[in-house]
């Protein structure tokens, strides 16, 4: 059975393109006074209807590599239509097979990652990036959506050992390389930073930061503002490859430094769960806050606060809630667009999602959804994160809801027989999923646009090559589709925004004339 738990969202306005310029810019004889005021009133109206006619909106492109080649097929999925779906374009970006993908802050590029080879030490990995060849331009009313040819990008590739996390935080990535701790000998862990406004120059690279650490372990850096890393260390007994290392693997302590190598703050003290995350999987950065999954022997999350006007860090434990000892979390999912951070949250047997916020300072059981069984795939929808995605592995999708408890909104039989999480993967996309089935080549595009009203829909698609990983990219979020909310189509709440403050201005206008 389900259970309750308690989310928001939120509804930031993420800027526009391209501002207003000259858009008024005319005088009030040349164009205002020779018309009547039921002109103008008309005039208004008829722009009020432009905006709404026009909005325009994407769902993005579905991006699916081969598991026997370097290729990535590009799906056309941008106007919602999800029957009978093949590749337009494919694009080989190099390395090996078995490539993972990522999508990048922008919503403009993925992210192409071979993870390397075990009995190489993992040396022949590679980090690349593509551009999907997205360009959208506002107009007053709406917004021009455009796609070129996807192309690699010339000025971000990586080449470290074992890339594992990858986090999106300030319009920067982290890239988190683990190195091999059982080669000889040991490849320490290295950390890389891209910034996605350098992407394609042909004067700078977009790697702006990258640094070699002691030892190797699993573990993540996380960009912050003001050009400062933040990232896990290493235990004493990996770096020097003692009896216990083995075992150790996951870290416990943390610093924060700048790009010149400057300790700035350590989180390091392992006597107080407020400053140390032992057995640390799972992170999420969200504004100036971020949150790392620690495990039962810390019995909590990690929350670190940095304040950009002095440069101060601090950090905090937020408890697992009482009623669910030996339970923890391993994965975090967090969307510029939501208020909550959803984790997934387990113990022997016992399985569960769980919800809260940066300024959370407790956890409470209203926050916990149980399962009836270990999820396959938890994901917010891509577009407003006003659904959060649960595929179970009967192949039953749910889509819940948060205002207050966890409510599920819609459920559909998307894989039928399905036998086991491993055969599938789960794809969030813009008020849209898709779920591969590896197994059999197929996949399952699932449509979103109802699903406020309780309904979901499922195609289905014989891919002629079998899948290894997806992404849906190609989509900022001013340009996200909505998808209708009672009967009624919504762009982005960016281009919503624009809208109402091109209204705003006319009527502004309209009344300054007639004063």
């Amino acid at each position: 059975m389900w259970s309750t738990t308690n989310p928001n969202l939120s509804m930031p306005f993420l800027g526009h393109s391209r501002p207003f310029v000259g858009l008024f810019e005319v005088s009030k004889s040349s164009l205002f006074f020779p018309l009547t005021k039921m002109k103008l009133v008309f005039a208004a109206s008829f722009l009020l209807s432009a905006v709404v006619a026009e909005d325009t909106c994407t769902h993005g492109k579905l991006f699916v590599t081969d598991m026997e080649t370097t290729n990535i097929h590009v799906f056309d999925v941008s106007k919602g239509n999800l029957d009978s779906l093949s590749p337009e374009t494919t694009i080989d970006v190099g390395g090996k097979p078995g490539i993972n993908l990522q999508y990048t802050a922008s919503g403009k590029e993925v992210a192409a990652i071979f993870r390397g080879t075990e009995n190489l030490g993992y040396v022949d990995a590679l980090v690349n990036f593509v551009d999907t060849g997205v360009s959208t331009e506002f107009h007053g009313d709406h917004y021009d959506i455009e796609y070129s040819a996807p192309t690699l990008v010339q000025n971000a590739r990586i080449d470290c050992a074992r890339p594992i996390h990858f986090v999106r935080h300030d319009d920067k990535i982290a890239v988190f390389c683990d190195g091999s701790y059982t080669f000889s000998p040991q490849i320490n862990s290295t950390i890389w930073v891209v910034e996605e406004g350098k992407f394609g120059s042909t004067t700078e690279s977009a790697i702006v930061y990258n640094d070699t650490l002691q030892g190797s372990h699993h573990g993540v850096a996380i960009p912050v503002d003001d050009n400062h890393v933040l990232y896990s260390l290493a235990s004493a007994d990996r770096i020097n490859r003692t009896a216990a290392g083995e075992d150790d693997a996951l870290p416990d302590t943390f610093q924060v430094v700048d790009y010149q190598g400057t300790v700035l703050h350590s989180i390091a003290d392992e006597s107080d769960p407020n400053t140390h995350c032992s057995g640390f999987h799972g992170s999420s950065a969200v504004d100036d806050t971020f949150a790392l999954a620690c495990d039962i022997e810390h019995g909590g999350i990690l929350i670190v606060e940095y304040e950009a006007p002095g440069m101060t860090y601090t950090s905090r434990a937020l408890s697992y809630p009482d009623s669910f000892p030996e339970h923890r979390s391993t994965t975090l999912e967090d969307h510029p667009m939501a208020k909550y951070i959803v984790g997934n949250f387990f113990g022997q047997d016992q399985y569960h999602l769980m919800a809260f916020t940066d300024t959370d300072t407790t956890m409470t059981t209203d926050q916990i959804l149980t399962l009836d069984s270990s999820q396959c795939a938890y994901a917010y929808e891509r577009g407003q994160a006003e659904v959060i995605l649960v595929l179970m592995p009967n192949g039953m999708l749910h889509a819940f809801e948060f205002d207050g408890t966890w409510e599920e909104i819609a459920k559909l039989q998307v894989v039928p027989d399905m036998q086991e999480c491993s055969e599938v993967q789960l794809v969030p996309g813009v008020m849209q999923a898709f779920v591969l089935h590896k197994g059999t080549n197929t996949l399952y595009a699932v449509d979103m646009d109802h699903v406020h009203d309780g309904e979901m829909e499922v195609s289905t698609s014989q891919l002629t090559f079998t899948p290894f990983d997806a992404v849906v990219s190609g989509v900022p979020l001013n340009v996200a589709c909505q998808g209708h909310d009672h009967g009624h189509q919504h762009t982005s709440a960016a281009a919503a925004h624009q809208a109402s403050f091109f209204l705003i201005k006319v009527m502004i206008l309209i009344v300054a004339v007639f004063k």
